[in-house]
């Protein structure tokens, strides 16, 4: 391997590594809103501090469009008994109701895949099913004589027609050549 392709690994590798950063996130599902905070802490509305625990999830239960607040979570990231205080906001403004959901792409690829499985195994059991239905080929007579006869005659209707016997119409010739 050339330095050139192992820098070029080491560089991709580490805009990866910086570009996972720890992230909320909104769900809705009917009349319910989930939000969640990259680590537990304390839950505001607005600027006034709800009383719940201090957890990574606060839902909201019988949301509506028309009351979208700006919801924000207050935890410490700190390591080693450094105190870092952040502040995730949750700015956000969706329709829900009670036959609404959130489709994420897990459940829509679960749903592929178990219909393309579905599928393929309905093909196998059709399959099998034709290939038991049908059994074993009936032998067939033999296509040859034995005994050493001569083959059948044909019937004089089907004897080639002699020159003399040939109609002389324009397309009743066959040409050679």
């Amino acid at each position: 391997m050339n330095i050139v392709g192992i820098n070029g690994r080491i560089v991709l590798l580490m805009i990866i590594l910086t570009t996972f950063e720890v992230t909320g996130n909104v769900l809705f599902w009917k009349d319910t809103v989930t939000l969640h905070c990259p680590m537990p802490g304390e839950w505001h509305q607005r600027t006034t501090k709800l009383d719940v625990e201090k957890d990574e999830y606060h839902t909201i239960n019988g949301y509506e469009e028309e009351n979208s607040e700006v919801y924000s979570c207050e935890y410490d990231a700190g390591t080693d008994g450094v105190t870092d205080k952040r502040t995730y906001t949750f700015i956000f403004k969706g329709k829900g109701g009670k036959y609404c959901f959130e489709v994420n792409t897990s459940l829509i690829a679960g749903l592929i895949v178990g219909d393309l499985l579905f599928t393929g195994g309905l093909i196998v059991i059709v399959y099998l099913w034709a290939q038991k239905k049908s059994g074993p080929a009936t032998p067939q007579k033999p296509t040859s004589q034995s005994g050493g006869r001569a083959p059948a005659v044909p019937h004089p209707d089907y004897e080639p027609l002699r020159p003399g016997n040939r109609s002389k119409d324009i397309y009743a010739t066959h040409r050679n050549g």
